[in-house]
């Protein structure tokens, strides 16, 4: 008798526990319904990964329910769900669009933009549906028979959804020129209603562009880096400013004008291309000790071909020669000029001496 009244005990206790789980986990989908409007929570959700596998075992429950067969899932728990809008089954179009549109939505917010690749492995679904959108829009433009609706399209293109793949590289590059000619720069901010996809090619570019920095394969051309370091296009958006490239360029005309690259400390003519050198030498120093640095071999090789010092004690001791051979030349000018001045006074005297003896 005592051992049953004790299982019973605990019966009753682990049925106490798992239904504060579950009521735990229905508020949880409660707060992600406030946050996205409904209870489609996708499979792989990386806040709450434990939702979206609760969410499934719902649906789960519901059938075996429906089916008459034993189910964890009772009339209040469905009363529950359903009372927030719960759908048990996702196969229907609209709710699979809506759970496919959720999943690109969380992408967006890890990656920054719509661009899924195709044979994406975190989730081979997700790429295929992106694939399809582009073309099912591309039958509606061409008024023939397409499942794209009027309420996808307005959703798809609030989060910067890109219809075309193929849309011409130069076209958003115009594009970027006039935004440049308004505002003074190429910082597009990720979040541009006026031109949402030209903020999100502009993102695209830098991740093509850290690609071929890691050596990988990349749709980025050199013409096309070129063109952008020509409109001072801003690689790393973490830290906004002026490109090395162009940085590069003004050390070349600091040398052009000086005749090396020992631009001084305290350059006041250039205070950020000062600032710019001390940068490299940095990034040199982590460089060698093969710490991750911005500074790549390319450039290594570059700056050194220009006859860039890596030290600034050393670079100290060259301009010391420097202004000692500067010294030097100016002794020598004023010697000369002192000669010279000699020269022509006593050439001064004779005039006069001899205009003497005429008289």
């Amino acid at each position: 008798m005592q051992e049953q009244v004790t299982t019973l005990s605990n019966s009753n206790s682990n049925s106490s526990t798992n239904e504060e789980k579950w009521q735990r986990r229905f508020k949880e989908l409660v707060q992600y319904k406030e946050e996205h409007k409904n209870c489609l929570v996708p499979r792989t959700f990386p806040e709450n990964p434990q939702l979206g596998k609760w969410v499934k075992m719902q649906r789960f429950q519901y059938k075996k329910l429906s089916e008459g067969q034993r189910s964890r899932l009772t009339a209040d728990r469905v009363r529950q769900l359903e009372s927030i809008g719960f759908a048990w089954i996702v196969r229907s179009r609209k709710v699979a669009w809506d759970v496919r549109f959720e999943e690109l939505c969380l992408y967006r917010q890890s990656t920054g933009d719509c661009l899924v690749p195709m044979r994406y492995a975190d989730n081979p679904q997700l790429g295929r549906w992106v694939e399809v959108q582009r073309k099912e829009y591309k039958l509606k433009l061409q008024n023939k028979r397409s499942a794209m609706t009027e309420e996808h399209i307005q959703k798809l293109e609030e989060i910067g959804f890109v219809w075309s793949l193929t849309c011409d590289w130069e076209d958003r590059f115009r594009e970027l020129q006039d935004y440049r000619r308004i505002a003074g720069d190429c910082l597009v901010p990720r979040t541009y209603p006026p031109n949402q996809p030209l903020a999100y090619w502009v993102g695209h570019q830098r991740k093509e562009y850290n690609k071929l920095q890691r050596n990988q394969k990349s749709r980025l051309t050199q013409d096309q880096i070129s063109m952008l370091n020509g409109e001072g296009f801003c690689w790393d958006a973490s830290k906004p400013g002026v490109p090395w490239d162009q940085r590069w360029l003004e050390l070349m005309g600091y040398k052009e004008m000086h005749g090396d690259c020992l631009v001084p400390s305290d350059y006041l003519d250039n205070v950020d291309l000062a600032k710019w050198c001390r940068q490299q030498r940095k990034e040199y120093g982590k460089f060698q000790q093969g710490k991750k640095s911005r500074l790549t071999a390319a450039r290594i090789a570059m700056m050194e071909k220009e006859g860039f010092c890596w030290s600034v004690k050393q670079q100290q001791q060259q301009q010391q020669q420097q202004r000692n051979v500067r010294v030097d030349d100016d002794v020598v000018d004023s010697a000369v000029a002192a000669c010279m001045d000699a020269n022509v006074n006593s050439v001064l005297e004779d005039v006069v001496v001899g205009g003497d003896d005429a008289d």
